[in-house]
């Protein structure tokens, strides 16, 4: 299925159309319909949920970037000094 080839390519945007109309498809559409819709939208939420974990991952690591090229905060180093060894 052709439509099968483009979804790699579509845009966030796009996918979401697609997942709509197939959604709307494998409802109200006839039995091929409903068919290529199930298909479609296995493939659409497949494409979603890599996009997903791939933005999830790329998040995580500008906050451990930016946690590590943060200075330590003076209230956090008046904390470690206010502990005298007895």
């Amino acid at each position: 299925m052709k439509v099968l080839e483009q979804i790699p390519a579509m845009t966030d945007t796009q996918l979401a159309t697609l997942r709509s109309n197939a959604e709307r498809l494998s409802k109200d559409g006839t039995a091929a319909q409903k068919t290529a819709a199930a298909s479609v939208l296995e493939q659409v939420n497949a494409q979603i949920g890599q996009r997903n974990a791939a933005k999830r991952e790329a998040l995580a690591e500008r906050r451990a970037k930016a946690a590590a090229d943060k200075p330590p905060s003076a209230s956090r180093a008046k904390k470690k000094k206010a502990a005298p060894v007895a």
